[in-house]
């Protein structure tokens, strides 16, 4: 199958409107980088500034996919101002939920995570466009 970038954007950005986090990261990266969409980095801005809304409190009651995220938001400061001290914050307690990605994240950003501590998240895959 063919991927259809148009209509990710459009399904993301619908996602992101009926309060879905990773949604709004989707459609803030098809705006930001014009996948499917003329490129609009104020549009692209918005949609993460509602991400971090919405995945704060997924990321609270233990999705280490939403931590990740909301890591990568801070970490390169899309939607939110740059905060990389905040950034492995959130790298780290995905890595204790088992996301790699995020632990690997974490090493990047300067400070080793500690997998062993806290109690465990939960973790989603991740939806492919």
């Amino acid at each position: 199958m063919a991927r259809d970038t148009t209509r990710a954007a459009v399904l993301f950005e619908k996602g992101c409107q009926a309060g879905h986090g990773m949604a709004c990261v989707y459609a803030g990266d098809a705006y930001g980088h014009g996948e499917g969409t003329p490129r609009d980095d104020a549009r692209a801005g918005t949609l993460y500034g509602r991400a971090v809304t919405l995945l704060a409190p997924e990321c609270a009651s233990g999705d280490a996919t939403a931590c990740h995220a909301l890591g990568m938001l801070y970490y390169v400061g899309q939607g939110v101002a740059q905060d990389s001290a905040r950034a492995r914050d959130y790298f780290e307690k995905a890595c204790r939920g088992g996301n790699q990605n995020a632990c690997e994240a974490a090493r990047r950003a300067g400070r080793p995570p500690d997998a062993s501590a806290s109690r465990p998240l939960r973790t989603r895959p991740r939806p492919r466009p």
